[in-house]
């Protein structure tokens, strides 16, 4: 299952909501929620932050 959402102005209520949701169907053991932000100068350079699971928690940066 992927989940894509666009134009995020409050990630922690976004993440409360995704995870109620994964949890519904059973699914938050097995998610990865990950933050993608692109840099507006570079559209390409594209910022990831797993937020989910906490033990994975952390900031990677990817330029493609």
């Amino acid at each position: 299952m992927s989940l894509y959402l666009e134009a995020v102005t409050n990630p922690h209520l976004t993440l409360r909501i995704v995870k109620d949701i994964l949890t519904r169907f059973k699914l938050l053991p097995r998610a990865v929620v990950v933050l993608e932000t692109r840099c507006e100068a570079d559209p390409d350079d594209i910022d990831r932050q797993v937020l989910w699971p906490l033990q994975h928690a952390g900031a990677v940066r990817c330029a493609f």
